[in-house]
Parts: structure tokens; C-alpha cells; sequence
């Protein structure tokens, strides 16, 4: 996958029926990802952004090795 390290790739993803969106951003050491959860603000889905969230900062930690 080919990152341009000023605009990054932003990715769709469904998951349990819903669209997820993921930016991906190259870095001096590494990439960081960044999460778009459907209605992330309503309280009800504070958990799946937690997950989201988390694993994403977890990938970009693993990418700095």
C-alpha cells in the first residue's frame, strides 16, 4: 500500500453492518491510524470506539518498533 506522507489513505471498512472509516498517516518512524466509528459520539457506542481506538494506537506503536 502506497502512503503519501502529507495526505495518507483513508480506508472504508464495514463491520457488523456499519462503515468505519480508517486514516492511515506515514511518519518520520512509523504510521499512525486514525479512526472515524459511526455516531461516535453517541454514548452507546463509546465502547467500539474504545476498541477501535486502542487498536489502532497499538498499530502505530508496532510500526515504531
Amino acid at each position: 500500500m502506497q502512503i503519501d506522507p502529507d495526505e495518507g489513505r483513508r480506508v472504508r471498512m464495514e463491520l457488523f453492518g456499519e462503515n468505519y472509516y480508517l486514516c492511515v498517516f506515514k511518519t518520520s518512524d512509523g504510521f499512525d491510524f486514525v479512526p472515524t466509528v459511526p455516531r461516535e459520539n453517541d454514548p452507546r457506542m463509546s465502547r467500539e470506539r474504545l476498541a477501535v481506538e486502542t487498536i489502532c494506537r497499538v498499530l502505530g506503536e508496532a510500526t515504531r518498533g
